[in-house]
């Protein structure tokens, strides 16, 4: 009997196969805005001791062997290759703008009309028909759009059900009324 990867190698699950699938090809986008400026350092300090990071899938690649057959393999996880920043602000079309150009976006107090909301989601809907998830690579990413304050997680279905990717983000999230949480 053909060997179906080495040892270590986890298979892909059914529902895995059909959301890898180029006609399924499904990556999950959850939007997480923050009433303060990030740090990308203290981002990335963050994210390499959260949970995200120990569960065996976010540290695999997606490989296929020499009879068509999909695995997770372990891999070493390189967490700059997962942060994308856009320092810029975007429109609401989802184009970048210069500096003097932000009349009419939501200014730090929320008092705006709604143009950095239409710019994310523009953003968000730009990456969902345009920018698949690298392969050579744990099929996931976080896009900080530092101008509106906000993170883009995209997570290829493949890693797992609604529930337990919610479960995990949840888990890795902070508490306001705890910030050391």
């Amino acid at each position: 009997m053909t060997s179906r990867g080495t040892f270590s190698d986890e298979p892909l699950s059914p529902a895995g196969r059909l959301f890898i699938d180029p006609k399924t090809d499904v990556v999950i986008h959850c939007i997480a805005i923050s009433k303060n400026p990030i740090d990308l350092d203290v981002a990335k300090t963050a994210l390499k001791s959260s949970v995200l990071v120990q569960h065996p899938r976010f540290c695999s690649l997606l490989v296929r062997d020499e009879n068509g057959f999909e695995h997770w393999r372990r891999t070493e996880l390189d967490i700059d290759r997962h942060f994308i920043v856009i320092n810029n602000r975007l429109n609401k079309s989802g184009k970048f703008v210069g500096e003097h150009e932000t009349q009419g976006f939501d200014d730090d107090e929320g008092n705006g009309d709604g143009d950095g909301e239409a710019a994310v989601n523009q953003y968000v809907a730009d990456l969902s028909v345009s920018s698949p998830l690298s392969m050579d690579k744990p099929l996931w990413e976080l896009h900080l759009l530092k101008a509106h304050k906000c993170v883009v997680f995209r997570i290829h279905h493949a890693l797992g059900d609604g529930f337990s990717l919610m479960s995990m983000l949840m888990a890795g999230s902070g508490k306001v009324d705890v910030p050391a949480a």
